[in-house]
């Protein structure tokens, strides 16, 4: 997963925190995924490896930037279709949108 990943950040186009649209996924942020085969949702927040947890109350449900889901989802936008189906439906909280620069 890590040459995946490798790829995935050297095709990446940088901007400084302040430019980043609200509308991209980013490290810490929190979004609604929608899968419309299955007619499922979840909410979960992008996170580093050693954060990642499946949490019972939805809220705490987070994913690691290094699962193929987590790849996937890093630098797209609401509306994008990742793994052939499931849908960034909503950004729920975005850490650059919100002022939050330290995380």
């Amino acid at each position: 997963h890590l040459d995946k990943l490798e790829r995935l950040l050297e095709s990446a186009h940088t901007v400084a925190p302040e430019e980043v649209p609200a509308n991209v996924v980013t490290m810490n942020s929190r979004v609604r995924l929608k899968d419309d085969e299955r007619n499922e949702e979840m909410a979960c927040s992008l996170v580093f490896p050693l954060e990642a947890r499946d949490g019972e109350d939805l809220r705490e449900r987070s994913i690691s930037v290094l699962s193929p889901i987590g790849m996937g989802i890093l630098g797209r936008q609401v509306g994008h279709i990742v793994a052939g189906r499931v849908r960034v439906d909503e950004m729920l909280y975005q850490p650059e949108a919100a002022g939050d620069f330290h995380l």
